[in-house]
């Protein structure tokens, strides 16, 4: 007998589709990416969200802080191609980006190369 109610994919816990309640570092970066877009639109500042992927906010500074990107899920096989869209959208200038890792709040620049602290 089989106790769970379909053999579906288990939710994973991240991105815009987990109900809000059920993990509370994933209400946070939901919280951020929102906040973030909103803020930056506010104050005529360039934005792109991808909801449950990456919401970005160009303040078009040359301090990482006033650029922010915020990766709504743990990075999986696209993050080659999430680095090249994150630096596609600043367009060279650094920024500053807020993600989670297995759990773990991870912050990293974005310049030439990629920076990580923590595990990658």
């Amino acid at each position: 007998m089989n106790p769970m109610a379909d053999d579906g994919a288990l939710e994973s816990g991240y991105g815009s589709k987990t109900v809000p309640g059920d993990n509370l570092f994933n209400d946070f970066i939901q919280g951020e990416a929102v906040s973030a877009v909103v803020l930056a639109e506010a104050r005529g500042e360039r934005t792109h969200r991808d909801p449950g992927r990456v919401a970005m906010a160009d303040g078009a500074s040359p301090m990482p802080f006033s650029n922010l990107a915020i990766i709504e899920r743990p990075p999986g096989n696209d993050t080659e191609d999430l680095v090249t869209e994150i630096r596609a959208f600043f367009g060279g200038r650094v920024c500053s980006c807020v993600s989670d890792q297995s759990g773990s709040s991870t912050m990293f620049s974005i310049s030439r190369k990629l920076f990580f602290s923590g595990r990658r």
